[in-house]
């Protein structure tokens, strides 16, 4: 999926792939200079998610772990273009990122709550892949489980309140079911 997105971010700016090899400063002055229109943000956005999702994945494989920063660099760039795309998801991503982490590895947990705070602000708290990946990353990594089980409810609760995000919703609603069954898993 990254090669994918890279091939066709490509097709629009020659060398944008082969920035990919380059040190990260240079990759992130890149797409400032090469990218500047809201039309670019959902491009970036799915070529930074895809390559920040091969990492989730594989976190066992150092090389593709020292990518994450040209990933982030990708979602980083898409928000200063548009930061609504996708019901704020860019927001969401930056928050994940910085909230899966203890400040010992690198993290920024309570940077990453006021990423999600703007997030549930700029969604009117109907996206509710925001408030599951709130619980899962910052609950879980501060140990907050009265927040863990509140946003986790919030979900379950609220029925079909948004539909243009009504599929997303309801994976998120039965996504929280499962980790409100399992909670002493992550805690």
């Amino acid at each position: 999926a990254r090669d994918l997105g890279f091939r066709w971010r490509e097709e629009e700016v020659e060398g944008v792939t082969a920035m990919r090899r380059k040190p990260l400063a240079e990759f992130t002055k890149f797409l400032k200079e090469h990218y500047d229109s809201k039309e670019d943000a959902p491009g970036l956005f799915w070529a930074g998610y895809a390559w920040g999702s091969a990492i989730n994945v594989s976190r066992e494989d150092p090389d593709l772990i020292a990518d994450l920063g040209y990933a982030r660099a990708l979602v980083d760039r898409s928000v200063e273009l548009d930061s609504d795309y996708m019901f704020a998801s860019g927001t969401v991503f930056q928050a994940v990122i910085k909230s899966d982490f203890p400040e010992a590895l690198g993290g920024d947990p309570e940077g990453g709550k006021a990423l999600f705070e703007k997030a549930l602000a700029k969604t009117g708290r109907k996206v509710h892949l925001v408030q599951l990946n709130y619980a899962r990353t910052y609950a879980v990594q501060k140990g907050d489980k009265k927040l863990f089980d509140d946003l986790l409810m919030e979900i379950v609760e609220a029925g079909d309140v948004f539909p243009p995000a009504r599929l997303m919703n309801k994976i998120a609603r039965r996504r929280a079911a499962r980790y409100l069954e399992n909670i002493d898993e992550y805690f």
